[in-house]
């Protein structure tokens, strides 16, 4: 599955929760009217106003793991990316230090920090603005994952902006000439 599809798949489950969150919340609206569709669910037992207070609980949540599923695919793509290219450059020049470089940078990857790997690495090809919008959806899938509270909330990622953000990385890098070449030739890789 390619970059693209996995964000498009991601943000269609999304748009079905949101969907499915308006359909109850109109439910509770109108009651009387949705009696069938309420039956045997928590929307029955609790009063109307506190129904609607955990829809939007709910939307609220979903668009947080909306944003850090985004990352992880994305986080995940960059990755392979790296991968692919230093067996790339291993095939070009066959030497014990191409091979070596590969050997390491494939054990040791995971353990990169992301805000590295986009300025050293990928600094060289990406916008500047596009590689700060980046890393402000790192700090708030950061402060998603782990509410410190000795940390500054980042400020709000929506969805959308995720997901535009993101896909324009993968779009930059599989259109960029320096890389374009070796994904036509392989027929992989980066699709957004």
């Amino acid at each position: 599955m390619s970059s693209n599809d996995a964000l498009v798949e991601i943000r269609g489950v999304y748009q079905i929760s949101l969907d499915s969150l308006q359909v109850a919340s109109q439910s509770v609206e109108t009651k009387e009217d949705s009696l069938g569709l309420l039956k045997n669910t928590l929307f029955m037992q609790i009063s109307d106003e506190e129904a609607l207070r955990r829809i939007d609980s709910g939307k609220s949540g979903i668009d947080d793991y909306l944003v850090l599923s985004l990352w992880t695919v994305f986080e995940r793509q960059l990755y392979e990316y790296l991968q692919q290219e230093s067996g790339r450059l291993a095939e070009r020049g066959a030497s014990s230090f191409s091979s070596s470089f590969r050997k390491k940078l494939e054990r040791e990857i995971e353990y990169w920090r992301i805000d590295d790997i986009l300025d050293d690495v990928f600094g060289a090809i990406l916008d500047k603005e596009l590689i700060g919008a980046v890393k402000q959806i790192k700090k708030y899938r950061d402060w998603l994952v782990h509410r410190n509270p000795k940390k500054a909330f980042p400020g709000n990622i929506t969805p959308q902006r995720a997901y535009d953000t993101l896909s324009d990385v993968l779009s930059s890098l599989r259109d960029h000439p320096d890389l374009a070449n070796a994904y036509v030739a392989e027929g992989a890789g980066l699709q957004a």
